[in-house]
């Protein structure tokens, strides 16, 4: 069902995702990203700027707003080839938590039955340690007033996400056998 957008959240979510593509490009460097997009520095940086891109959303959610001199411009499949290139996927992570969507890196695919077989045991064992861990966290937020602030979600969120990753582990483990390693 569509929904009408909440400039204000969006703004967040676009800096964030803003903020760590020019991180990972920064980690990257800059020079072998825009060579291949084939752009100038000046261009790339540009169309990374966060002030650019908050001008741009305050004038979308304001109808009396004047054009800002500048647009945002950093394109989705800039972004995508990005991504690729840093091996940083978190802008994408962000990108799915502005949608309220999971998203999690899938594990390596497993090519030698016998070897995933062997590794169930540690990672089922790894996977019952999050999985308990997220139930810990979630008790001791509850245990000082009954309810979660903040710092204690944030907690919860990081431990349940270890335990939904080791648990897919155990899947690709799962499905290398069931697979016979093709």
């Amino acid at each position: 069902m569509a929904e009408p957008v909440d400039f204000e959240k969006l703004q967040d979510a676009a800096v964030e995702i803003t903020t760590l593509h020019q991180a990972a490009v920064s980690r990257y460097g800059s020079k072998g990203l825009f060579d291949l997009l084939r752009k100038g520095n000046s261009t790339g940086f540009n169309e990374m700027n966060v002030s650019i891109l908050i001008d741009r959303i305050e004038y979308l959610s304001d109808p009396a707003a004047e054009p800002p001199a500048q647009h945002a411009k950093l394109g989705f499949l800039d972004l995508m080839i990005g991504m690729c290139v840093t091996g940083d996927k978190s802008p994408l992570v962000a990108m799915n938590r502005f949608f309220s969507m999971a998203c999690h890196q899938i594990p390596e695919k497993k090519t030698d039955p016998a070897k995933a077989s062997e590794l169930i045991p540690k990672i089922t064992g790894l996977a019952n340690k999050e999985f308990t861990e997220t139930i810990n966290e979630i008790m001791d937020a509850l245990s000082n007033d009954g309810r979660v602030d903040r710092r204690e979600a944030d907690k919860v969120y990081n431990e349940g996400m270890e335990a939904i990753n080791a648990l897919y582990e155990v899947v690709s483990c799962v499905d290398t056998i069931r697979k016979g390693g093709k």
